[in-house]
C-alpha cells in the first residue's frame, strides 16, 4: 500500500475540525484500507512512540475494525480483499509487541484487537500465543503483566478441551505468581488472574466424565488450586474495605471459582 507516513498523515486529517479536509480525508482513508498492507501500516503507527498518543489510539481501533471485516472470508461481514497470509503473520506479531506498550490505554485497545485475531486464528494458526502471554506474565514488569492480564480474559474464551491440561500446568503458576504479588500488581489486575482460572475450571465443567481430557485436568487441579484456596479463605475471611473496588472485584472472582468446584466437584 501507501506509505506509513501516508497514512499517518490521513489518519491526522481526519480529527481536523475542517469538515471539508476531513471527509476529504476519510475517502482517502477508506481507499487505504483497501490495499493490501494496510493493517500492517496501522500497527507501525502504533508501535512507533514518535506518533502523537491519540493518533496510536486511533489506529488501534481502526485496525481492530479493519480485522473484523478483512481478516478472513469465512466470517460473517467480510470485505474484500482479505488479508494476506504473509502480512497476517507480520500482524500477529506486532500484536503481541504492542500489548507490552506502557501507555494503559494502548494495551487495552490491543488485547482486543488480538482477541478478534484469536477467535479465528487460535489454537491452530496462532500456536505461539499463549506461550508468548506466559512469558510476559513471568517478565514481572507491571505494565507487562497488565497488558498480558487483559489479553488473556479474552483469549481464554477461545481455549479448547485439549488445552486446558497444558493451559493448568503451565499458565496457573503464573497465575498465582501474579496473584500473589500484592505489592507489585493492582488488585484488578489480580482479579484478572482469577478470572481467566475461573474460565478455566468452567471449561472443564462443560466437558463430561467421559472427556479424557477433563479427567486429566481434575487431577491435576488436585495439586494446583490448594494454595489458590488458602489464598482466597485469607482474603474472604476479612471484613470487606469500603470504596475499594479492586477488593471487591478480587472477591466477586474468587467466589465464582468456589462455586463452580463446589458444583462440578463436590
Amino acid at each position: 500500500m501507501s506509505t506509513t507516513e501516508e497514512l499517518l498523515q490521513c489518519l491526522a486529517a481526519t480529527q481536523s475540525p475542517d469538515a471539508s479536509t476531513r471527509h476529504q480525508a476519510e475517502a482517502q482513508f477508506n481507499s487505504f484500507s483497501l490495499q493490501h498492507g494496510f493493517g500492517v501500516a496501522l500497527l507501525e503507527i502504533l508501535l512507533s512512540s514518535a506518533v502523537d498518543e491519540q493518533l496510536r489510539q486511533l489506529a488501534a481501533v481502526l485496525c481492530r475494525q479493519f480485522i473484523h471485516v478483512h481478516w478472513t472470508r469465512q466470517k460473517a461481514g467480510f470485505i474484500e480483499p482479505e488479508v494476506q497470509e504473509e502480512h497476517k503473520q507480520t500482524m500477529r506479531s506486532q500484536l503481541v509487541a504492542a500489548l507490552s506498550l506502557e501507555q494503559s490505554k494502548l494495551r487495552t485497545a490491543v488485547s482486543m484487537a488480538v482477541a478478534s485475531v484469536a477467535k479465528e486464528d487460535f489454537p491452530d494458526r496462532w500456536q505461539e500465543l499463549i506461550p508468548h502471554l506466559m512469558g510476559m506474565l513471568q517478565a514481572g514488569q507491571p505494565h507487562v503483566v497488565h497488558g498480558a492480564m487483559r489479553c488473556l480474559v479474552l483469549v481464554s474464551e477461545e481455549i479448547t478441551d485439549n488445552q486446558v491440561p497444558h493451559v493448568i500446568t503451565s499458565l496457573f503458576p503464573h497465575l498465582f505468581t501474579v496473584f500473589t504479588a500484592e505489592g507489585v500488581h493492582s488488585k484488578h489486575v489480580r482479579a484478572r488472574a482469577c478470572t481467566v482460572m475461573y474460565k478455566c475450571i468452567k471449561l472443564m465443567s462443560l466437558l463430561g466424565d467421559a472427556s479424557d481430557s477433563e479427567a486429566v485436568s481434575l487431577r491435576l487441579l488436585e495439586t494446583s488450586v490448594p494454595p489458590w484456596l488458602e489464598c482466597f479463605a485469607q482474603t474472604i475471611s476479612g471484613p470487606l474495605p469500603p470504596d475499594d473496588a479492586g477488593e471487591l472485584c478480587m472477591r466477586i472472582e474468587m467466589v465464582r471459582i468456589l462455586t463452580v468446584l463446589i458444583e462440578v466437584y463436590p
